[in-house]
């Protein structure tokens, strides 16, 4: 997956502010941009470096330290066979996210002016912005700080772009960014080269005469004359070259940043291998134990299922017995006091004897 690049620049004096701002809008020579295609690039906020400076003073608190840093100026891209591979709409995708993101971090209104430029290489975004602190401070600090939070920045920003199938860069990288000025500084170093001395060659006249003569070139000037000439004519290979060493030098720096990888990472299983191995020790007995308790739990609702059939079975079987009782016929019963003499309900009635009252009158 290619990789999202930020960087950030401070810029701590007017002078550094103006110079990046005018190589931001293209008025001043840049050598690594195609003037034909200058009419593709988009500004936003300002349109040129008057405009920009203007915006900046309105924002910049009456008091500051002469050392304050005033603007920080980020450029975001990605690899360039990202561009390669993606139309249109997911590159202006990837410039929109990427100043929301700096809305984000500082504010809309601390952004004095942003551009996406077409017409390197490589197109990016370059944005300018007042390190001011909500309470009206001045404290590119705050908002960079130092690697940690820098590092944390690089994080923040590839999430933000991550759905354009960009992610962050090695953690940790030795490689360095070299900047344009850089790179061209590096192109213009003398380089040895065979050098024709004037013992090989005639001097050629200069077009100016003394005392009636034609002048000659001196021999040094002959010398110097076709050297100019060998190393104009070598400049190509000179500067494939360079870059062949810089290539080179980034292979190793990412060679050695993989070295560094792979070693913290054997420092962190050599730190962390007891832990873990107690750790798995533990989950094993802990595994051991739940299982003994889940097999002890299954026996006892085991048992109670099984006393709660027997109870239930018991019920039935009484009701059933009821049940059956009270079905069958009733049998007459005897009752046993008729035969008790003593019982006064069942005495034989006694005569009563005849009263003679004498003979009766006729």
């Amino acid at each position: 997956m290619a990789a999202a690049v930020m960087r950030a620049a401070k810029l701590a004096g007017m002078g550094s502010v103006a110079a990046s701002l005018a190589h931001c809008f293209r008025e001043r020579q840049t050598d690594n941009a195609d003037p034909d295609k200058l009419a593709d690039n988009e500004h936003y906020g300002a349109r040129s470096t008057d405009e920009a400076m203007a915006r900046l003073k309105t924002l910049l608190p009456e008091k500051r330290r002469k050392d304050a840093v005033l603007l920080v100026e980020y450029v975001m891209t990605a690899n360039g066979e990202w561009w390669k591979s993606k139309a249109a709409d997911e590159q202006a995708e990837f410039f929109k996210s990427s100043l929301k993101w700096l809305e984000k971090k500082y504010g809309k209104d601390r952004i004095i002016t942003a551009s996406v430029h077409r017409d390197e290489k490589t197109p990016h975004l370059s944005a300018f912005v007042v390190p001011l602190t909500t309470d009206g401070r001045l404290s590119a600090k705050e908002f960079i700080g130092d690697r940690q939070k820098m590092s944390d920045d690089q994080t923040s920003y590839a999430a933000a772009v991550a759905h354009l199938d960009l992610s962050r860069g090695i953690k940790g990288s030795k490689a360095r960014h070299r900047t344009i000025q850089q790179h061209y500084a590096a192109l213009a170093q003398p380089v040895k080269q065979p050098r024709i001395t004037a013992e090989h060659l005639e001097p050629r006249e200069t077009g100016e005469k003394w005392l009636g003569l034609a002048k000659k070139e001196l021999p040094e000037e002959v010398a110097d004359r076709l050297t100019v000439g060998v190393q104009r004519a070598y400049k190509p290979t000179v500067a494939r070259a360079r870059e062949y060493d810089e290539e080179k030098a980034r292979r190793l720096a990412a060679e050695a940043t993989a070295v560094g990888v792979a070693t913290e990472l054997d420092e962190l299983k050599a730190t962390f291998a007891k832990p873990l191995e107690l750790g798995r020790r533990s989950l094993a007995a802990y595994a051991t134990i739940m299982n003994a308790i889940d097999k002890t739990a299954g026996d006892m609702l085991a048992a109670i299922d099984r006393k709660a059939a027997e109870a239930e079975e018991k019920r039935l079987a009484a009701a059933e017995a009821e049940r059956q009782r009270q079905k069958a016929p009733q049998r007459p019963r005897i009752d046993l006091s008729a035969l008790d003499p003593n019982n006064a309900r069942h005495k034989p009635p006694q005569s009563t004897p005849e009263r003679d009252d004498g003979p009766s009158q006729g």
